[in-house]
């Protein structure tokens, strides 16, 4: 028996249903999502692994090392200027690629929640022609992240906890206002600036909601990531592993693996943050509903 897309249904809860959904459907879905995403991480992932080796070159044991960002980034009394230029670089297109993924996984998250076949094919069918459309739109939206990007690779750890205070809530107000951009292009098929005015206008009707989503996907993205990048740090803590002068190449890796992780994860909530924003500000489930009733294919 064939039964046709299921109704979207509204969370109760849209910031804790999101991640929960995101979870989800990570789970079930692994290799669409995670998998899929993983070659447009792909170049970002290469040039932080080179970067680390630069930066560790002489790494010996994890005793003594650091774990605040800039200092892991080769930092302003360790890195050289090759290494300062890679990380600078790789902050940058990861943060494209991120914009990218949350492109990709928008469409496969829709199909998912309506009930539909969710396929690497489909996503990649859906963002290729998008692709300019979200560079662009990326590009303006993001203008400031090459700033941020100079600031944290040269910051030092004494002036890192005072630069976050005053810095971070302006750069969570500029996510926040960009932050169903990605998947607006490519759902509704608009181009960059149609995107970006798009993105502004949801965001400016659910403020709070987009806000506190933000703050909680950052947390929760760091706990993956970092939370995977420092398992080799706690495996040698119990003696039972010693990686010795390859220390640093596994905890690269690992917080690679974990970046692969995090960013399809946090893209897929976006993208349903971005559906449960559409339901209740404009009713788009009652607008389907509709179309179905009247024979209008979804």
């Amino acid at each position: 028996m064939t039964t046709g897309p299921r109704r979207l249904r509204r969370q109760p809860r849209p910031i804790i249903g999101s991640l929960d959904g995101a979870g989800v459907l990570v789970q079930r879905k692994m290799r669409e999502v995670v998998l899929g995403a993983a070659w447009i991480l792909l170049p970002g992932v290469l040039l932080n692994l080179v970067a680390t080796s630069l930066a560790f070159d002489r790494y010996q044991t994890f005793k003594g090392s650091t774990v605040s960002i800039p200092e892991l980034l080769g930092g302003e009394k360790a890195a050289t200027g090759i290494e300062e230029l890679l990380w600078y670089v790789g902050l940058v297109i990861n943060s494209l690629a991120a914009c990218l993924v949350g492109g990709y996984v928008a469409m496969l998250a829709v199909r998912w929640r309506m009930g539909l076949s969710v396929r690497i094919r489909i996503g990649y069918r859906t963002v290729l022609p998008r692709l300019p459309a979200l560079m662009i739109a990326w590009l303006i939206g993001h203008c400031w992240f090459p700033v941020v990007a100079v600031v944290l690779g040269r910051v030092s750890t004494s002036s890192l906890a005072p630069l976050a205070i005053l810095g971070a809530p302006l750069v969570l107000v500029a996510a926040t206002m960009t932050l169903v951009v990605a998947p607006a292009i490519v759902v509704e098929g608009l181009g960059p600036i149609a995107g970006l005015r798009r993105g502004w206008r949801l965001a400016r009707g659910s403020f709070a909601t987009f806000f506190a989503f933000v703050v909680c996907s950052v947390l929760i993205g760091l706990l993956v990531q970092y939370g995977i990048a420092y398992l080799p740090r706690l495996l040698q803590a119990t003696g039972l592993v010693t990686f010795g002068r390859f220390g640093w190449l596994i905890e690269g890796v690992a917080g690679q693996l974990g970046r692969l992780i995090s960013t399809p994860l946090v893209a897929v909530a976006t993208a349903f943050v971005y559906l449960e924003t559409r339901m209740t500000n404009e009713g788009m489930d009652l607008v389907l509903d509709a179309d179905r009733a009247f024979g209008v294919p979804a």
